[in-house]
Parts: C-alpha cells; structure tokens; sequence
C-alpha cells in the first residue's frame, strides 16, 4: 500500500541502500571466454575482468548488457541470459547484474577499457594469470548453470570475499 494510501502525505522515504547497478558480463565462443585485461586508468589495471559496466539513465539492466557487450567488442552477442546477481558491500554499495553469452564469429573491435584474452575456464582456474579473485570464483559457476535455470544470487565484500546466497 502506498504512502497515500494510508493517508500519510509528509512520510519521509528513507533509502536502506542506495546502489549503482552495473552489468557484468562473460561471454564466450565454444569453450573460451573473453575477458579483459584493465587498462591503467581502470580499478582492475593489469587484471582480466568481465567486460561491462554502469547501467545509464533510464536505460534496462538487459539493453546495458547488449550496450556494454557491443561498446567493448564491436560485435552483439547471442543468447545473452542473466545467470547471477551480486549485491557488492563496499562504499558506495553497488548491484552486479551478472549476464552470460555467447559471441558471433567476427573480429574483435579494440575497447580503451583494456585488452581482450580470451581463457579456458582451466586457464581462469590457473593462479599464474591476473584473474580477479572474484571473478576466478564465480565464472566457473556460471558458466556451468544451465540455461533458463534460476538466477544465481551472492554477497561480495571486497577485495574478495565472494558468498554465494542460499
């Protein structure tokens, strides 16, 4: 019921949390996934991450999945499906909205955000290369729950204390 509704026009609206939602994104072609190695200027410089980023004004979480995926390469990923949501406990606070796809043939077109790697899930899995922690954890989890399977949920607290929620 609505403030209105129950007669309280003065009510004052208190936020518990007020987040920025973003997209991340992990797209792939057959058994290699595409990450992206920061550039200096990015929070995650020398480490691969997914691709994506802010969710924009008025803009759908699902129409910023397809804006970031064709932002950073140049190519519109197929069967792009929300796997996982990520509520991050860090100052400010913000919402990952975790999607998962897979990328047409077709060269990639080059991103400032950083450079494209393209990794097994083995090779993710593999300490030797820069993969953030978080993402080394929650890639392979993922990328094994099926399609049309329900969203998966977790609480990350930074740097890297990823939980998944039961």
């Amino acid at each position: 019921m609505s403030m209105a509704a129950r007669g309280s026009s003065t009510a004052k609206w208190v936020a518990m949390h007020l987040v920025s939602p973003r997209t991340l994104l992990f797209l792939h072609r057959d058994d290699h996934w595409l990450l992206l190695l920061g550039a200096p200027r990015k929070w995650f410089a020398g480490r691969l991450n997914g691709l994506g980023g802010h969710v924009e004004s008025g803009e759908g979480v699902m129409a910023s999945a397809h804006r970031e995926a064709f932002e950073e390469t140049g190519l519109e990923p197929v069967d792009l499906e929300f796997a996982a949501i990520i509520h991050t406990i860090e100052d400010p606070p913000c919402v990952l909205f975790v999607a998962v796809g897979r990328l047409p043939p077709g060269e990639l077109r080059p991103t400032d955000e950083g450079d494209h790697v393209w990794l097994t899930l083995r090779d993710v899995a593999d300490p030797t290369h820069p993969v953030l922690d978080d993402v080394r954890a929650l890639l392979p989890a993922v990328a094994a729950r099926p399609s049309g399977a329900p969203i998966l949920s977790y609480t990350l607290t930074p740097p890297a204390d990823l939980r998944r929620d039961v």
